[in-house]
């Protein structure tokens, strides 16, 4: 602990010996101010996942019932007027599904043997040898990510991908096709809000802010406001789906200013 109390003495008085020489160097010292920006945009494009996943007890067959049901799906949504330029693969995997040897290890202190039900167990019967994990079946996921530009039909498309045969939903997640003239618009305000800070405290201490000596950004992605991320089995019969509401995404970008003053 002294070892990190020292280290920091040690780097801010070497930080204050620095900004000294600075100071008698140029006849200035630094004022640092932060100005925070704002915008709201209408999203225009919902983001979806539709995974289609299958179970068959061979490969072949889960990965032949899950090539049928994506395509239905792929042609599905471009029936929509979803381009192929918005239909993604993100995400194939198999599985297979193992069936472990559970069988329970019988603890007793009988004497002797006894019989419960047709298990005869003896005094201190041992664990049984286990036998190895078997293959009973395979799982196959294939996700793809769909852009959707026109979202009055939103709705339409999840109600009809889970009738072509994607059964787990995630989405809609809402952005915006262009964020920079968002985000250029969101930086503009905070540097103004810096530079009117700055000003006030200039006239207040009586100086006069000479040039800007350093800058910083923070900020600057937007916040999604989404149905949600589900992610959930959907069932074969499936409640309507619920309304769809973009609302707006809040672009936010913090912009920090060092001026040097004299």
């Amino acid at each position: 602990m002294g070892l990190l109390v020292l280290a920091g003495a040690f780097y801010y008085g070497f930080r204050a010996m620095q900004q000294y020489e600075y100071v008698r160097e140029t006849g200035t010292f630094p004022l640092t101010v932060s100005g925070d920006g704002t915008v709201y945009v209408i999203p225009d494009i919902a983001t979806l996942n539709l995974t289609v996943r299958t179970q068959a007890t061979t490969l072949k067959n889960a990965s032949d019932s899950n090539n049928q049901k994506n395509n239905q799906l792929i042609t599905f949504l471009k029936s929509k007027g979803i381009d192929a330029k918005d239909i993604k693969t993100i995400f194939y995997n198999v599985t297979p599904q193992y069936q472990y040897d559970n069988r329970p290890c019988v603890y007793n202190n009988y004497k002797e043997e006894v019989s419960i039900g047709s298990v005869v167990v003896g005094p201190q019967s041992p664990c049984p040898v286990r036998q190895p994990p078997k293959i009973i079946g395979y799982d196959v996921s294939n996700s793809v990510e769909v852009k959707v530009r026109n979202l009055d039909n939103v709705g339409a498309v999840l109600d009809g991908a889970i009738s072509a045969g994607a059964n787990e939903v995630s989405g809609p997640v809402f952005t915006v096709d262009n964020e920079d003239k968002a985000k250029n618009d969101a930086r503009a305000m905070a540097l103004e809000s810096a530079k009117k800070k700055a000003k006030t405290l200039a006239d207040a201490m009586g100086v006069r802010l000479v040039r800007i000596s350093g800058f910083s950004e923070s900020g600057g992605g937007p916040i999604y406001y989404g149905l949600g991320k589900g992610g959930g089995v959907m069932e074969s019969a499936v409640a309507p789906m619920p309304a769809i509401e973009p609302g707006q995404n809040k672009i936010e970008v913090t912009i920090t200013v060092t001026y040097d003053v004299k």
